[in-house]
Order: C-alpha cells, then structure tokens, then sequence
C-alpha cells in the first residue's frame, strides 16, 4: 500500500488549507514586500511553489514532503481568489 492511498475528505482538505491561510496571514507582511500585489505576482509565487513541491517530491521518498507544498500551493491560489476576487464556474 502507498503511503498516502488513504484518501482525505474533502472537508479534512478545506480545513487543511484554511489552517495553512491562516498561518500565511500571521507572516510578516514585509515577508513579501509587496510581491504578491497583482495576478501576476501570484501567479509567479505559485509557479515557485510547484517548482518545489516537485523538488520535494524528486528529493524525498514517498509523497508527504511534496504534499505538505501542495498544501501550500492551494492556500496561496485562495489566497490570490480572496485578494483579486473569485471567478465562480457558470456551467
């Protein structure tokens, strides 16, 4: 069995990234200095992230250090939807 086969629920998923938003919020805000103003400058954090979510899991054995920044990867993309507002699916 793989290490991570157990799934998780969706809502264990919502409150992981709700915990990681919260922590992201209690960062310095000079921690940024004003990086992640526009799309832009999330869109490039993000691309960062996945960079090392992919190292982490080329580096490590198993998935649990790449998901622990996948974690992070989808707090920020929440992060970007709660600033510059969300697009909701029509269909």
């Amino acid at each position: 069995m793989a290490e991570h086969e157990n799934k998780s629920t969706q809502k264990s998923v919502f409150d992981a990234v709700v915990a990681e938003r919260r922590y992201q919020d209690l960062l310095p805000k000079n921690r940024s200095d004003g990086k992640i103003r526009t799309v832009e400058g999330e869109l490039l954090l993000l691309e960062d992230y996945i960079a090392r979510a992919r190292k982490a899991w080329v580096d490590n054995a198993g998935d649990t250090q790449a998901l622990d920044v996948v974690r992070k990867v989808v707090s920020i993309g929440v992060r970007c939807l709660e600033v510059h507002g969300v697009i909701e699916r029509v269909r």
